[in-house]
C-alpha cells in the first residue's frame, strides 16, 4: 500500500504499517536494536562496566540496561559471556 505524495498518516496507521512489515512494533525493535549494540559493547568490556556499557548504549541509567538484559536474555550483565563462542550457550529469550 503506498500513499499519495503530500498525503497525511495518521501515527496509528504508520505503527500498523510498520508492525506489518517488520512484525513488530517500532518501539520493541528501538529496544531490541538497542539492546544488541549494549551486546556488543559488554563483549569488549570487562567486568563490573555495566555502567559504562549502559551510557554508551543510550540507557539512562545501569538499572534500566539490567532490567532489558534480564528480560530479554534472562541474564545479568556480569553472567552475560564476553566471547562469542561463550554465548552459544546463552539464548535470548
Amino acid at each position: 500500500m503506498r500513499s499519495a505524495p503530500g498525503s497525511v498518516v495518521s501515527a496509528k496507521t504508520l505503527i500498523r504499517l510498520f508492525r506489518d512489515h517488520v512484525g513488530l512494533p517500532p518501539e520493541t525493535t528501538a529496544r531490541l536494536v538497542r539492546f544488541e549494540a549494549a551486546l556488543r559493547l559488554l563483549r569488549a568490556s570487562g567486568p563490573g562496566e555495566g555502567a559504562l556499557v549502559a551510557a554508551e548504549a543510550g540507557y539512562a541509567d545501569q538499572a534500566h540496561f539490567v532490567r532489558e538484559l534480564t528480560s530479554f536474555a534472562g541474564t545479568s550483565p556480569d553472567a552475560w559471556p564476553r566471547k562469542p563462542d561463550d554465548a552459544k550457550s546463552h539464548h535470548l529469550q
